[in-house]
């Protein structure tokens, strides 16, 4: 993940699966919606940032509690 100052009052957010973390296009829309939800959850706590997030590997379906609360420790220590 990488975050940068906007300069606004509001975050925006931008999301790059590639065919390396997920072969099939229903798996590479499933990690960009969990990023977009756990983003929309949290977004006043990010106010002020661009933030791109480039997942490096796939999830299963036993680990995406976890993943959403990494990603929203993340989207914080980011912008701290």
């Amino acid at each position: 993940m990488q975050a940068r100052p906007n300069g606004r009052c509001w975050a925006r957010l931008g999301v790059v699966v590639g065919k390396r973390v997920a072969a099939l296009a229903v798996d590479r829309s499933f990690l960009k919606r969990l990023v977009r939800e756990t983003f929309r959850r949290h977004r006043e706590e990010v106010a002020g940032f661009d933030l791109l997030v480039r997942p490096r590997r796939g999830l299963s379906s036993s680990e995406l509690d976890e993943a959403r609360e990494d990603l929203h420790a993340l989207l914080v220590a980011v912008v701290r």
